[in-house]
């Protein structure tokens, strides 16, 4: 008389780890049955957050967390794409006149866009005579120093792209050229 035991083995997948658009990162893993996801390195897309690995391109489970640890145990049992997910960064944009900052003129502005409006302000508040204003820079030292900017932004379309917050100061027509 003999008695026979089951042997089972957790089934293994090939997971394909498409990065939607980024670079780097690890291309594929192989993921066991009720397991926590195995680890990997996650990939980067310039001007983007990560939001972690799911099974669609938009919505659909998570199964990696944006810091690469496993969001959910694997739950299936065959190859599969899982795909990153990305948010646009959206960063704050800033105003000074004269050391002061124009707080209701503080915007937003997405990565890789230009700002859409330049704020107004009352030129009497901030300025003595017939100062008038010539335009933004990013030189905080711009008035105090006396000298020119070496970029004057006068119309939205001159304004930089956005690659990270930004801040930009007044200049008055009394800098020296």
């Amino acid at each position: 008389e003999t008695t026979l035991y089951a042997r089972f083995k957790a089934v293994q997948s090939a997971v394909t780890l498409n990065a939607n658009g980024g670079t780097g990162g690890t291309a594929s893993v192989t993921a066991t049955y009720g397991q926590a996801m195995p680890s990997a390195t996650m990939p980067t897309l310039e001007g983007h957050t990560f939001n972690g690995y799911f099974t669609a391109t938009s919505s659909g489970t998570k199964y990696y967390n944006a810091d690469g640890t496993s969001a959910k145990k694997w739950d299936k049992t065959a190859a599969t794409t899982l795909y990153a997910q990305w948010t646009l960064n959206t960063y704050t944009v800033k105003w000074f006149v004269n050391g002061e900052e124009l707080t209701s003129a503080a915007t937003n502005v997405n990565h890789g866009s230009k700002i859409t409006t330049i704020p107004t302000f009352d030129l009497d508040t901030y300025c003595e005579g017939s100062d008038v204003l010539a335009g933004w820079t990013t030189d905080k030292m711009v008035n105090a120093s006396g000298t020119a900017p070496a970029e004057l932004y006068k119309t939205v379309e001159d304004f930089p792209t956005a690659e990270g917050p930004q801040i930009f100061h007044a200049v008055f027509a009394n800098y020296k050229e």
